[in-house]
């Protein structure tokens, strides 16, 4: 981790012990130990009331008794701040559906859980990178990538899919698709080394639904400038695809920028 970031004051708050357990224990492995918790929105105010000094707050969407967009919209709207802290809201489950509002509310980062070490420290650089091109300005500029135009994004492509977890799927684009792999952008940093479910939809205007799905390891993980919270995902398939994983009737029917 930067020197510079390991002389944070970090505030973490998480109305899930676990996940403050988690944060807390990475944040520390990468040599950041000027760390504060609390468990609500409320408590996590009142951290930022008492000296108004934290340089990163790292809060979850959905915190009890103030949920964090309200202690977002509060922090931005603290006209005495001396110095506006980078801000990076933690969104749950689908919560790709969040990041309009949090980027338009000030967020400097976004996390989607669930999220890995690695990710959650790459998004943390990002955020104070972009706060300290902010300054002490309250409000996003227009490079600022809104929610809408992030979903635009994530469907503009001729091919689409999703990536398959235990509890929930959340929606992807693809950039790039050859035989043994293929480049999707995704609301998260998933990590190299992450092995994941992806399937791809059916095209054409009669047609709906997935082929099956194929499972594949990141190889490669890029930040797309001036997206918050947007990234490219290298992913190698683990096995040759079969006819019923689509990914030649993909490369043979699409219209789009494929590679074979």
């Amino acid at each position: 981790m930067d020197e510079e970031i390991k002389e944070k004051r970090i505030l973490v708050a998480d109305s899930d012990q676990n996940q403050i357990n988690a944060i807390v224990a990475t944040l520390k492995a990468a040599g950041i130990t000027n760390l504060e918790v609390a468990r609500n929105g409320t408590d996590a105010w009142q951290s930022w009331k008492k000296d108004k000094k934290i340089d990163i707050i790292i809060a979850s969407w959905s915190l009890s008794e103030m949920s964090g967009l309200d202690f977002l919209k509060r922090i931005r709207a603290d006209q005495l701040a001396p110095v506006q802290p980078a801000f990076i809201v933690m969104t749950d489950i689908g919560g790709e559906k969040n990041v309009e509002v949090c980027v338009s509310e000030g967020a400097d980062a976004v996390i989607q859980k669930p999220f890995d070490g690695q990710g959650m420290l790459d998004n943390l650089r990002e955020g104070v990178g972009y706060r300290k091109q902010m300054g002490n300005k309250t409000i996003p500029d227009s490079t600022r990538v809104k929610k809408q135009s992030i979903m635009d994004s994530l469907l503009s492509s001729m091919i689409t899919g999703e990536l398959i977890f235990e509890r929930y799927t959340t929606s992807v684009d693809c950039d790039e698709l050859h035989h043994e792999r293929c480049i999707i952008r995704v609301v998260n940093n998933y990590g190299l080394g992450t092995m994941l479910n992806i399937r791809f939809a059916r095209q054409g205007a009669n047609t709906e639904g997935f082929y099956k799905p194929i499972k594949g390891l990141v190889t490669k993980v890029e930040r797309v400038p001036k997206e918050v919270g947007i990234y490219r995902l290298h992913v190698q398939f683990s096995k040759r695809p079969s006819p019923e994983q689509g990914v030649h009737d993909l490369m043979t029917t699409s219209s789009a920028d494929i590679t074979p």
